[in-house]
């Protein structure tokens, strides 16, 4: 199942070498072109590189400018909501969460049994309807 699997191939060619063997000539001209063109212009090329700094600027700050109005729109919402409802949530959470253990060791107790009471059968059906209840709860 783990067998070692065996290449014939050389381990100092990859892609990237093969690659750059490949086109390096086109490469080397393009290179000689851009740093003729910076030996023969380069106050021209000094001012376009200012101006499209500046258009860079300007258009960062007007064109591409978030408008962002969600930070608003959260700061109006977390003041309508005041900082009690975390904390009730909490202790609806544990309460309900001590309610389902209790009512599961119940019904598990209940189920044990052989045969049920009318007694033991109405128990069975409160605390299952009770479990239902707490799971509609938390579900929404």
């Amino acid at each position: 199942m783990f067998k070692k699997i065996h290449s014939n191939r050389t381990p100092g060619v990859t892609v990237f070498g093969e690659v750059k063997k490949e086109f390096s000539i086109y490469f080397v001209k393009f290179e000689k072109w851009c740093q003729s063109l910076a030996d023969r212009y380069p106050e021209f090329l000094f001012r376009l590189m200012i101006l499209l700094m500046a258009v860079s600027l300007i258009l960062s700050f007007t064109v591409f400018r978030n408008k962002d109005t969600s930070s608003e729109e959260k700061m109006v919402s977390v003041k309508k909501v005041p900082l009690n409802t975390g904390f009730d949530q909490i202790i609806n959470t544990g309460t309900a969460l001590k309610t389902t253990i209790r009512l599961k060791a119940e019904v598990d107790s209940l189920a044990a049994q052989k045969s049920l009471s009318p007694a033991d059968s109405v128990q069975l059906e409160k605390d299952l309807d009770q479990l239902r209840e707490i799971s509609k709860q938390f579900s929404k």
